[in-house]
Formats: C-alpha cells, sequence, structure tokens
C-alpha cells in the first residue's frame, strides 16, 4: 500500500493534478465493476469533506459533525458501490489504518463510520493563490457594481439566481458564484425555471453541509435527462439529500 503513496519521480511526488468532480459522474466512472484499491482509494478522497470549515449533517436524527478531510458513510453502502464484500472492504481499511493513511471512528448513535484521511492536504491543498485572486476579485466587483446593475436585467431573463449584492448574505453569494462557475447548466432558467433562492438555501444548511448540497449539485449538472424532466432545482436538491440521508450518508 505505500505504493499508493510513494509512487513515481521525487518531481511527480512534490506536484498534482487537478481533478475535475465531474470525471466522477461520468458513465467511466460510473461503470458496474469491481474497483480495485487504486480506485477504491480516489473514491474515499474524492468523498471526503473539502471545506474548510467544519459541517455538519443530520443522520437518523442525530447531528454528525464532518471536517475537513472526513467521510461520513455506512461500511455497507461502500461496498455496494466498489462491488466489493465486506470483508474484504474491512480488510482495506486496516491496510489504510496500518500505513496510517486513515482514521476510522463509529458513531454509536447512528452507526456510521466517520473515515478521516490522514495528511489530506496533500491530495487537496486549498489554493493560497486562488484564495488571493478571489479577494482581489471582490475589491473589483465592489468597483463596478453599476456595470453589474446595468447587466442585471438581462442576466435575470437568462439565469435562475437571486442577484442583490446590497442585502444578500455572504455565504450565498459565494454559493452562488460557485454555482455559476462549476454547475453552470443548473443556473440556467431554461433547465430549471425555479432556482435556489436564498431563503432556500440558508434552510438548506440547517440540515445539511455545504459539501452535500454542492455534491448533489455536480451529480445534477451532468444529468441532461433532470433537466428535461424536472423545474424546481431547490426541490430536486431536497429529493435527492432526503434520499440519500435515508441510505446512511
Amino acid at each position: 500500500m505505500k505504493d499508493l503513496q510513494n509512487t513515481g519521480n521525487n518531481n511527480l511526488r512534490n506536484g498534482f493534478i487537478p481533478l475535475s468532480r465531474k470525471l466522477f459522474e461520468h458513465p467511466f466512472w460510473k461503470e458496474k465493476r469491481i474497483f480495485s484499491y487504486a480506485e477504491a482509494w480516489i473514491d474515499l478522497i474524492q468523498r471526503a469533506c473539502f471545506e474548510r470549515e467544519p459541517g455538519s449533517c443530520i443522520i437518523k436524527k442525530e447531528l454528525v459533525n464532518i471536517e475537513r478531510g472526513e467521510i461520513v458513510i455506512s461500511l455497507r453502502l461502500l461496498s455496494e458501490n466498489w462491488g466489493w464484500s465486506t470483508d474484504k472492504l474491512r480488510r482495506f481499511l486496516n491496510v489504510l489504518r496500518n500505513e496510517s493513511m486513515i482514521v476510522v471512528n463509529n458513531t454509536k448513535a447512528t452507526r456510521t463510520t466517520i473515515i478521516k484521511i490522514c495528511k489530506y492536504e496533500q491530495y487537496n491543498a486549498i489554493n493560497p493563490f486562488r484564495e488571493e485572486q478571489a479577494t482581489h476579485e471582490q475589491h473589483t466587483n465592489n468597483t463596478e457594481i453599476s456595470h453589474e446593475q446595468h447587466n442585471t436585467n438581462k442576466e435575470n431573463k437568462e439565469t435562475n439566481i437571486e442577484r442583490d449584492t446590497h442585502t444578500q448574505n455572504e455565504e450565498y453569494r459565494k454559493f452562488i458564484e460557485w454555482m455559476q462557475h462549476n454547475t453552470p447548466e443548473c443556473t440556467k432558467r431554461r433547465n430549471f425555471p425555479k432556482g435556489i433562492t436564498e431563503a432556500q438555501f440558508l434552510k438548506l444548511r440547517e440540515q445539511y453541509s455545504k459539501t452535500q448540497i454542492t455534491n448533489i449539485l455536480l451529480r445534477i449538472e451532468n444529468r441532461k435527462d433532470l433537466r428535461e424532466r424536472y423545474i424546481n432545482l431547490h426541490q430536486t436538491v431536497v429529493n435527492w439529500l432526503e434520499k440519500e440521508q435515508q441510505y446512511g450518508h
């Protein structure tokens, strides 16, 4: 298992490949198969909470806290997704534990497993340049308010996003910016005439973490059939979140 951490030459080990999360919605990845150890390890990394701030979710009416680099999931569901027996899954997790790659904790109240990726920053580091760039862009945006207001009417016709730079909640503002960059199809009025309002988003955040919400949106983004069947993005997200919570995510 050390080969999973120590492959390639020094230059490769010191770098990284920016991998889009859309890969995990591609038919190649979603193909029914028996996962290799490498695929299982990659899947754990992509499932982990990537938000800087701690989050939480409700499982079986119990509040479960989630830290960056942690996965909250049932082992039964994980073994089904990987095409493994539960015995094989436990052996794999034991190997990862022995190699100090993960820490596993079990919550008695919900019978849910929390897997923590050790040295998570090595796999999904927060990009300081990106944060600095975002700060710069925010300052620039503040000087272009009049330009944004000029384009508001046109934007409202094309998107389902609320726009009010004066009263908008800061977390919601960052959320819609994330949607425009990562899930543009979900923001188009022609796909979902009804989007996610500020009030609806804040209500979702009372029950679900940002990671849970954004992961669902990424999955919806790649489902063209949903855009043809549903018109309410918020209700679609709620339905998917409730379904995943029922299965122990």
